[in-house]
């Protein structure tokens, strides 16, 4: 099946639909494209239609999507859906043999971890090079494996699109805990909370929905390393996890909670925030031991339904005492703070400036402003190691166990 534009050039293929319904798709080369670089989504679920989507064909970035390939999609669900203008495939291997220069394009897998060891295996043996994965990005060890094992083989590019990553909110709280340090306090917790009401939780789970994100922001923050820190798990149930962190040379506990059970007589509860408290003993006031936290970082930041315009935002909130002494305000953030648009930009225009060969690429300057997927490899096995804790402490559903 291959939906899209009928009868019409569509920049890099001649697409005609022929009298027995099928389409004839004939490749065009990529001269005269230089500027744009050719991409390919591999699913078309919600992350798709309602999140990457909508930013690929509003032309926020250097791209030309050539094509969606998802063989279960509805055929009229694509056909009224934002990317209706983009054709769809069954299988990559209709598009990919009309692909003259596979090593230019992008591929997009906007997929559960469970599958994308093997897609990317079979991306990559057809000729593909750069590709941009989401977080788990696998959900066994085994998994990891073959994904590390493909991208050393085949000598792959491979970003993560962490939205959290690549915010100006964990620089902030690096920035403010910096400060802090300076004025000789010493953080002795710190508490996530990154949880949301979900109606069915017989197809995810705790450790692999929602904790990435949590930990993601904790390891931009600076406030875990997972080279070195070891997460210990002390809450396991089908809904909810909670691991532990107690970096080396510190004293800080820190703790990351997350809870996808649906609250009776809420439609929609969401807990997003981080709370930070200082050492009483370093204190240059005094404050009762028990006390709302000095910093609070809210991330419950929502946008409409089309993923464009923020309907709520987020703040970073600090007590008076903490204002005087860090000479620093309040601070509300989300009307520009489009993260994922701005992963993607970064993403993308590294692929581009590699593509087309620029002399001006600096690599190192090149990786630090995209998280690479061998940066992001210790934070993934954490995650499956704290899966695995879960699975055996947790009594899940037989559908929430991947090892």
């Amino acid at each position: 099946m291959l939906a899209g534009l009928k009868n019409n050039q569509y920049n890099f293929f001649n697409i005609n639909q022929n009298s027995n319904g099928s389409f004839k798709v004939s490749a065009l080369s990529f001269k005269g494209m230089k500027e744009k670089l050719p991409v390919i989504l591999v699913g078309a679920g919600r992350y798709t239609m309602k999140l990457a989507g909508p930013k690929y064909t509003k032309g926020n970035f250097p791209t030309e999507v050539i094509g969606v390939v998802d063989p279960y999609i509805n055929r009229s669900t694509y056909e009224n859906s934002v990317m209706r203008n983009i054709p769809l495939f069954e299988n990559f291997e209709q598009l990919g043999r009309q692909i003259q220069d596979k090593s230019k394009c992008v591929v997009d897998l906007a997929l559960k971890g469970s599958v994308i060891p093997q897609v990317i295996s079979e991306y990559a043996q057809a000729g593909m090079k750069n590709f941009i994965l989401p977080k788990p990005v696998a959900f066994t060890h085994e998994g990891l494996d073959t994904i590390n094992s493909t991208i050393r083989h085949h000598g792959l590019n491979a970003c993560i699109v962490s939205n959290w990553h690549f915010s100006d909110i964990p620089r902030k709280i690096s920035q403010l805990l910096n400060k802090a340090k300076d004025k000789n306090l010493a953080l002795s917790r710190a508490e996530m909370y990154f949880s949301k009401q979900r109606d069915r939780i017989d197809n995810v789970t705790p450790p692999l929905s929602e904790l990435p994100h949590a930990l993601q922001i904790l390891e931009s923050s600076g406030l875990i390393n997972s080279k070195l820190d070891i997460p210990h798990l002390f809450e396991a149930s089908p809904s909810k996890v909670a691991v532990r962190y107690k970096p080396a040379g510190t004293e800080t506990d820190i703790r990351a909670f997350v809870d996808l059970q649906a609250k009776p007589g809420e439609l929609e509860w969401i807990d997003r925030r981080l709370d930070l408290w200082f050492d009483n003993n370093k204190l240059p006031v005094k404050l009762p031991e028990k006390r709302p936290s000095d910093i609070r970082v809210n991330f419950n930041i929502r946008f409409d339904d089309n993923c464009q315009n923020v309907i709520r935002k987020g703040s970073i909130k600090l007590q008076d005492w903490l204002k005087v002494l860090l000479k620093e305000d309040n601070l509300e953030f989300g009307k520009n703070e489009d993260n994922l648009q701005k992963a993607y930009k970064r993403i993308l225009n590294k692929f581009r400036k590699q593509t087309q060969g620029s002399d001006n690429v600096n690599t190192s300057q090149q990786s630090s402003e995209v998280l690479e997927f061998s940066e992001y490899l210790p934070l993934a096995k954490q995650l499956i190691n704290i899966q695995k804790l879960w699975e055996k402490k947790a009594q899940p559903l037989p559908s929430q166990i991947f090892s």
